[in-house]
């Protein structure tokens, strides 16, 4: 498993962010007295896999291997059905594998129960998912869960606008995973949290495509450790804050990487947040509405547009 593998002070990172901007991408920047120097790199997209669990070979395989599950209210059939189970209206994936969901379930979810060590593919194609009592779609345990939106396809997550089970550790949001999640593909995702978040990763989360719209009562996109848009288009209409990232105690996260893609947020409380470090290299962001616009310990801006209402 790939963590955040550096280990940085919130004044020294930052202050390399800073000096970082003004010189070329990628380049190291240099703090500390005369005589005594030390270096500190920015996180950039030439050093993601590094930094995240994100590796691009994770979006390639071998199409013969997909085990193909359509979704139907009372008659779910999986192909190929080692790694699925079907009970009732509950689709649970419980091995590392590449599945291809199709179809509706009007009351229902997926869940991903693997091993530590799986990573787990769900590509949408074409699917509509929602719960009356909860999150529809729940990753409980993988090394890395990817979502990947097929092209050409529309894909719907609505959750519960109340949960059954409201416990501590509990599922808050429509697209809820406990590991890392990466979503990407050149599709379309509609995520409706009616009950709280529109997306979370209680992990680190990778924005690497789609063409994605959240609405949430609270939070729109919320990683912890980290979260990071590399590219995409992302449309996100939140209570609270838009697209963050929340770890707040544990030293070396809590950082936000915007380096690529289009982020449009309307927010009731921040529009992009990150507990320690926020960075925009590239792309576009926008925040239209919000309590405020940008909020971090340290703020870097190097590249990319920015337009802040707040």
């Amino acid at each position: 498993m790939r963590k955040f593998s550096k280990t940085f002070s919130v004044a020294a990172f930052a202050l390399a962010l800073t000096l970082a901007g003004c010189s070329a991408p990628g380049t190291t920047a240099s703090t500390g007295s005369a005589g005594a120097a030390s270096s500190t790199q920015m996180v950039t997209a030439a050093s993601i896999s590094e930094d995240t669990h994100y590796d691009a070979d994770d979006l390639a395989w071998d199409a013969a291997t997909e085990v193909a599950v359509t979704l139907k209210d009372a008659a779910t059939a999986a192909d190929n059905a080692a790694g699925v189970k079907v009970d009732g209206e509950t689709v649970t994936i419980t091995a590392a594998g590449t599945y291809r969901l199709s179809g509706t379930l009007s009351d229902g979810e997926v869940v991903i129960a693997a091993g530590e060590e799986d990573v787990v593919r769900v590509i949408l194609d074409g699917v509509t998912l929602t719960s009356s009592t909860g999150s529809p779609f729940i990753v409980q345990s993988a090394n890395e869960a990817v979502v990947f939106l097929e092209e050409g396809t529309t894909n719907t997550v609505t959750d519960a606008a109340t949960y059954a089970d409201q416990g501590t550790d509990s599922p808050n949001a429509a697209l809820y995973s406990m590991a890392d999640l990466t979503v990407a593909g050149a599709g379309s995702l509609e995520v409706n949290g009616q009950y709280n978040d529109g997306i979370v990763s209680k992990d680190g989360l990778v924005l690497a495509a789609g063409n994605v719209t959240v609405k949430a009562t609270d939070d729109g996109i919320r990683g912890k450790d980290y979260a990071v848009l590399l590219d995409g288009t992302y449309q996100v209409t939140a209570g609270g804050d838009g697209f963050k990232s929340d770890n707040d105690t544990d030293d070396g996260r809590g950082w936000l990487l915007v380096n690529g893609g289009k982020l449009a947020v309307s927010a009731g409380d921040d529009g992009v947040k990150a507990q320690n470090q926020l960075v925009i290299a590239n792309g576009s962001v926008t925040v239209s509405e919000s309590s405020e616009g940008l909020e971090s310990q340290h703020i870097a801006i190097s590249g990319g547009t920015v337009t802040v209402t707040a």
